[in-house]
């Protein structure tokens, strides 16, 4: 998969060849589309586990350049599900594990989101994400008391 290629096509064009009939080309998109989630999941449980380790500055950077990634998905037509909901997924736990205030502008965000006809998918997306990172928070909390 060419480096320049943007990476919502490299995934559309990666599950394109996956079901192609191309035994090679299935086997590298395959590989490519594994490569994918398990680079997603890596940078998910980082955050998870080493968010507290940033510095405040560090972690308003990157909060602020997931969240314009997101917000330039929306933009295109036709981006896979897997990439916004892993992005939206990042942000919602940047957003819980920064603290209440932080979530409560991803919420308001989410729905203006919804309410201004933009993607609704994302917005519930984004919403369940951030349910699910304070579910996981409280469960973790509990379990260390």
């Amino acid at each position: 998969m060419a480096a320049t290629e943007c990476l919502s096509n490299q995934v559309v064009r990666a599950v394109q060849l996956l079901y192609g009939t191309e035994p090679q080309a299935q086997h590298e998109a395959n590989n490519w589309l594994t490569s994918f989630s398990i680079s997603a999941n890596t940078l998910l449980k980082k955050i998870r586990e080493q968010w507290g380790a940033l510095s405040p500055v560090d972690r308003a950077n990157l909060q602020k350049a997931i969240s314009e990634k997101l917000h330039s998905l929306i933009s295109q037509p036709g981006i896979p599900h897997l990439i916004t909901s892993r992005a939206s997924i990042v942000l919602g736990a940047t957003a819980v594990l920064s603290g209440d205030e932080h979530a409560r502008e991803l919420v308001r965000h989410a729905l203006t989101l919804a309410a201004s006809g933009g993607s609704v998918s994302i917005a519930t997306e984004l919403l369940t994400a951030i349910a699910e990172e304070v579910d996981s928070l409280h469960r973790s909390r509990r379990q260390q008391a």
